[in-house]
């Protein structure tokens, strides 16, 4: 029988939150065997950064090229946009204190969240768990969640390192993912190459975790950037070393994107 450790990622929020409702369900339906809550973090630094914030715009372009070669969405066209992008960031950060400010903020909050995932996947590795489910604080509940969640989980028994979203997100056509799509089947869609969606709710097995913190000890500038695009980092060097990754996403997702559908708002000042 398969054990699953639930993890909720927030900020003091949760009693409070949708999320909150998630636990309480999968916790009475046992569907989990155990519950960790993953909330510290330090205080936010008032004094901007800017060399910092010009390093991590820079690696973030870098990697959203190799992106777009991975989802077959690269193009000429898109390169120049990207580089006029680069460069007005650059201007606005040297002419605006309103902007640099505001991603200041943003920067730091987005390493947060990270590190708390990751120390997620850290307390996971720890415990004798073989799945774990990570909930941040804006995953919502749907009817029947008890009964899909359990089906979906079944998928995650596989020995190659799975990672199943549970929240849906962004359309897939509008992420550009919608071409990889190998099949749908049985609730889940699965992916010819690993994508993420978003980071509100999602699963992964053993394996997963530990070739994911091997990354990270290889490559810690990795664990600076946003949650989504940590993954997506990964996804790019597993795929270049062609590491096998099941990818496969809920659908209908199995819980609800609260920020999304307008349940919670986000912390992100740009959602």
């Amino acid at each position: 029988m398969r054990s699953v450790l639930l993890a909720a990622i927030h900020n003091g929020e949760l009693d409070n939150a949708p999320a909150q409702q998630v636990l309480d369900l999968l916790v009475d339906e046992g569907l989990t065997q155990g519950v960790i809550e993953v909330h510290e973090q330090p205080a936010l630094v008032v004094q901007v950064n800017q060399t910092e914030l010009q390093l991590w715009r820079r690696y973030q372009q870098h990697l959203e090229s190799r992106w777009r070669n991975h989802i077959d969405q690269a193009g000429i066209g898109r390169e120049i946009a990207a580089r006029i992008n680069l460069n007005a960031y650059r201007f606005r950060l040297r002419g605006s204190r309103q902007f640099r400010n505001k991603q200041w903020r943003q920067r730091q909050v987005e390493k947060f969240v990270t590190a708390k995932h990751v120390r997620s996947w850290k307390q996971f590795l720890d415990s004798t768990a073989d799945i774990l489910i990570v909930l941040e604080s804006d995953a919502a509940i749907t009817p029947d969640l008890a009964t899909t969640m359990d089906s979906v989980l079944s998928r995650l028994t596989e020995p190659i390192p799975t990672y199943l979203n549970l929240a849906g997100g962004l359309n897939t056509r509008d992420l550009g993912i919608e071409e990889l799509i190998s099949g749908r089947a049985h609730g889940i869609t699965t992916f010819t190459r690993p994508v993420t969606n978003t980071s509100c709710a999602y699963a992964i097995n053993r394996p997963l975790a530990e070739q994911m913190i091997n990354f990270l000890t290889a490559s810690p500038e990795s664990g600076q950037l946003g949650i989504d695009w940590l993954f997506n980092a990964y996804f790019l060097y597993a795929t270049s070393h062609d590491e096998p990754i099941a990818c496969l996403h809920a659908t209908p997702p199995v819980l609800l994107h609260g920020s999304l559908q307008g349940i919670t708002s986000s912390w992100h000042p740009d959602r």
